[in-house]
């Protein structure tokens, strides 16, 4: 399949050449990786949308496009946190691609990577609890770029903001076999119709 590569932000859906393809998050969500049954629906609504905001925050203001000002108090700590984590020097200066979103023709999913820097560093915002499976999204963010298993990212990593101000950055290894398996698994449960409907990031 090829072609250009369609995003509705409203449904949070991929399509390319008019066929819809699921993204990362889904995929992870689908076989079972992203468990929030314990969760009401209103708790996680208010989480994704908060992430969902201090990522158009950090986005805006990398363009020079954020009034500060107009930060809710209840986020600024998450957005302030990003910040220090940046002045502290752990990441670089400047990204090359903010909010990209990337196409996998060879494996068949979409999804958007935060920030790469230098070309082989993938880093992602976080504003919830750290979690390994934050890696195997990484990892299948870098395949969408580099299809080859054999091409290795520098660097995966995830910056975890606080509302306190507070952050932590981890790295995260490199895991395309890991990866590719889920991907497998829901491309299997897809065709024998088991996607049970979730929460998707």
């Amino acid at each position: 399949m090829s072609g250009e590569l369609q995003f509705d932000a409203k449904a949070h859906r991929y399509t390319v050449d008019g066929k819809i393809v699921p993204s990362v998050t889904q995929i992870i969500s689908a076989v079972g990786l992203y468990e929030f049954d314990y969760v009401s629906r209103e708790t996680l609504a208010i989480a994704a949308e908060r992430g969902r905001h201090v990522h158009t925050m950090i986005e805006w203001y990398e363009h020079g496009e954020l009034d500060e000002t107009s930060i809710d108090p209840e986020l600024q700590g998450y957005f302030d946190a990003y910040l220090s984590m940046k002045t502290a020097g752990v990441i670089p200066a400047k990204a090359e691609l903010i909010e990209h979103r990337a196409y996998s023709a060879k494996y068949g999913y979409a999804g958007t990577l935060d920030m790469l820097f230098n070309g082989n560093w993938i880093h992602d915002h976080k504003t919830g609890v750290k979690s390994p499976v934050h890696g195997l999204q990484l990892s299948g963010y870098w395949l969408e770029l580099h299809p080859d298993f054999n091409v290795k990212p520098e660097r995966l990593t995830c910056g975890y903001y606080k509302a306190d101000g507070s952050w932590e950055l981890v790295d995260y290894p490199y895991e395309p076999f890991a990866w590719l398996a889920i991907v497998a698994d829901y491309k299997w449960r897809e065709k024998h119709n088991l996607i049970k409907p979730r929460w998707a990031a």
